[in-house]
């Protein structure tokens, strides 16, 4: 479980730390009012990275139980079968799933996208 957590932790941590670099370079050039909202925003993502890493532990652990049994499901189902070796693929980098469209980069960024909006609105 923990290197499941390390594999995805510093993607959401890196997320938070990006989101609440803009809420700060904005706090500093829009009106009181906005800024008071930019620090509300601040705050919130900041309890929210918290409650998403420890929850997000919780659920994972139940996660990896899950898929131990669907992957010890499919070696016995592998032994029981006479599999044709598959061919290697050439692992594509992000930047080309980027591309065609693979990635999911319009949700990964819709977040930030709708912040700054709601900030620049007001």
């Amino acid at each position: 479980m923990g290197e499941a957590l390390g594999t995805t932790g510093h993607i959401a941590l890196a997320g938070v730390a990006q989101n609440l670099a803009i809420l700060w370079a904005l706090s500093n050039v829009v009106s009181p009012q906005i800024k008071a909202f930019c620090s509300f925003a601040a705050i919130a993502l900041t309890f929210d990275f918290f409650y998403m890493i420890t929850f997000f532990t919780g659920v994972l652990s139940v996660e990896l139980r899950r898929t131990e049994l669907g992957d010890s499901l499919q070696r016995v189902s592998a032994r029981n079968q006479l599999i044709s070796p598959s061919s290697t693929e050439p692992k594509r980098t992000w930047t080309a799933a980027l591309l065609q469209g693979d990635a999911p980069f319009s949700t990964r960024i819709a977040g930030t996208i709708v912040m700054v909006g709601f900030v620049l609105i007001g």
